[in-house]
């Protein structure tokens, strides 16, 4: 049988209800200066306290246009076996997938460091069956492009009414790159000729 600190437990609890109640000083209290959110490009970066706090309160904002956000402490199957998990919504805050993804859910895996807590996701918690986006929506998509819809389109409406944010990807700095220099090689291969 796993057996947990009561004082974790509660930490956990006091973690879940400072981001459900958008309580921005508790937080500041309670957690360390390096917690995991996705970045434009919904890739898993480590940031500093104060824009963890700000992603979550973001995120939050955009979700409650979806369902209320509401939490459960659940128990990690995988690289923390048995440590405690806080899971928002079943795992549908406040990570965000993507068509490029292969997993949807998330929890946030709880680590005591010092006196603070450190908050990174987990994506194998008891429970969890892991379905991209693609697979989970593949029926309306497939629909979509038989009929000759825009499927990217319907992707975005998914997206948006899944997560509560609209899809907009950013320009990527490394992908520019790569292709301004891919067309400055074929430039003067061309003048070569």
């Amino acid at each position: 049988m796993i057996t947990t600190n009561p004082i974790v437990e509660e930490n956990l609890h006091q973690i879940a209800r400072a981001i459900i109640d958008l309580d921005r000083d508790k937080l500041m209290t309670l957690l360390t200066d390096d917690c995991e959110i996705q970045d434009v490009y919904l890739k898993s970066i480590e940031v500093k306290r104060e824009e963890f706090i700000n992603w979550i309160f973001k995120r939050h904002n955009e979700f409650i246009a979806v369902e209320p956000v509401n939490y459960r402490i659940n128990i990690c199957n995988h690289c923390e076996v048995g440590s405690r998990v806080i899971l928002f919504n079943e795992g549908r805050f406040p990570f965000l997938s993507w068509m490029s993804k292969s997993v949807s859910y998330a929890a946030y895996n709880v680590e005591k460091i010092g006196g603070f807590f450190r908050l990174s996701f987990c994506f194998n918690y008891t429970g969890c069956v892991q379905k991209g986006f693609f697979e989970r929506n593949k029926a309306a998509l497939i629909k979509a492009d038989e009929i000759g819809g825009d499927v990217f389109e319907l992707a975005k409406d998914i997206f948006k009414r899944e997560t509560g944010q609209n899809f907009e990807m950013p320009e990527n700095p490394e992908f520019l790159e790569r292709q301004k220099k891919l067309d400055e090689e074929t430039n003067w291969d061309d003048s070569m000729e």
